[in-house]
């Protein structure tokens, strides 16, 4: 069910999410549960995150529904129900920084169901909120690509996730290049199957130390408060 991790940043206000759950079901057809937090709206980061996480988390709940409903309509009853559940973990929540990723499931027929990660993380850049990308947590001028993967691939390859081995996978794409969630310690990284390795392989995680990494990220950045503290 929802897991969430909150953590305090010194000098700064927590924000404390409520909780949206929406359900919806057909017997024998279809079942789908979404969760996310609501931050106060009072925030403009937390206004931000809301709008943010509605449009893709939201957007993809009601897609599967629209989808799973047109299905049924014209090919009948599924074989084996259709279902899509979305969880979420709250890593931190404060007034300069929020880190939330989202856990979901689903099976939409096809040889097995299937899962996902997907993260947000939202931060005040130059005094105005913003949904940070990877490039938000280093000086300018830094490939933060090229930092972040040569920590994050040695510890693939330890695991060994297959398609890093074997060289298929030698870098980030857009979409795992923020793939993660802020800690107040680290960078930690989020794969889903497919991404690093077939899905026999499942997920795969990596960790990243701000300390290993403070000579790239930005001391007046989206990270300040924890490179300070």
């Amino acid at each position: 069910m929802t897991a969430i991790l909150l953590t305090a940043v010194l000098g700064l206000d927590r924000l404390e999410p409520s909780w949206s759950v929406q359900k919806n079901s057909k017997a024998g057809l279809y079942f789908a549960e979404l969760v996310v937090p609501v931050f106060p709206k009072s925030s403009r980061l937390g206004f931000l995150a809301n709008d943010a996480i509605d449009k893709k988390m939201g957007g993809t709940y009601r897609e599967f529904l629209r989808r799973t409903k047109e299905d049924s309509a014209e090919f009948g009853k599924p074989i084996a129900e259709y279902w899509h559940e979305t969880f979420p973990t709250v890593s931190v929540s404060d007034s300069r920084l929020i880190s939330v990723f989202f856990s979901t499931s689903f099976y939409t027929g096809g040889a097995h169901p299937n899962r996902a990660f997907t993260c947000f993380n939202f931060g005040m850049v130059k005094g105005a909120p913003k949904q940070l990308s990877l490039e938000d947590l280093f000086r300018e001028g830094v490939d933060a690509r090229k930092v972040m993967w040569d920590h994050v691939a040695p510890q693939l390859i330890a695991d060994e996730a297959m398609w890093v081995t074997d060289g298929e996978v030698d870098g980030f794409t857009d979409r795992t290049a923020d793939m993660f969630v802020l800690t107040p310690t680290s960078i930690r990284y989020l794969f889903s199957p497919y991404e690093m390795g077939p899905y026999v392989q499942g997920e795969f995680f990596a960790k990243v130390k701000y300390s290993a990494l403070a000579e790239h990220l930005d001391p007046d950045g989206p990270l300040a408060p924890f490179l300070k503290s």
